[in-house]
């Protein structure tokens, strides 16, 4: 796939918006893109909404952003363990969301997720932020220890936050 060209890879790499991670490893099993029925749309919504209920909008994440939902479970009807909403922002990327659920926590898939995030972002910028409640600590310890460096903290939209980038390595 190296020698494709790059407008076919961007094309390919914008319509991803779906993985599955097994917990031993890492593969691609299908993709969804924004182009599919709502059905298939709504399907991941409710997931989405059943496993995290969040203040989240996740029908219009997954109409307008790229949404990967992590599955565990080798059936057709895998059981959502985690997910990441990437948004692009201006010029940037923006890791919205990332989430994995009490039971599939302290397993290392949130830094697997990180891993995954980057080598799909890596074609596309040199770097990419986040944000944080300034309440979550362990979080914020999370992000530190990932190499992400603190840029910014103080209260935006009534939120005291903390705004973290990070460099893509090549």
């Amino acid at each position: 796939m190296r020698d494709a060209p790059r407008d076919f890879m961007d094309a390919q790499i914008a319509s991803i918006i779906g993985f599955r991670i097994s917990v031993s490893r890492c593969e691609a099993k299908s993709k969804m893109s924004q182009n599919r029925p709502k059905q298939d749309r709504d399907n991941v919504r409710q997931k989405l909404e059943a496993d995290r209920p969040m203040l989240a909008d996740y029908a219009a994440h997954i109409a307008r952003d790229t949404v990967f939902v992590v599955e565990i479970d080798e059936s057709s009807d895998g059981v959502v363990v985690g997910f990441i909403i990437i948004i692009k922002k201006g010029d940037g990327y923006w890791l919205e969301n990332i989430a994995v659920t009490p039971s599939a926590s302290g397993q290392g898939l949130g830094k697997r997720m990180i891993d995954f995030i980057e080598d799909y972002l890596r074609p596309l910028c040199d770097r990419y932020q986040l944000y944080t409640n300034v309440k979550m600590e362990r979080n914020i310890d999370w992000y530190h220890a990932l190499g992400f460096s603190e840029t910014f903290r103080g209260e935006v939209d009534g939120y005291d936050r903390v705004y973290f980038e990070k460099e893509i390595k090549k």
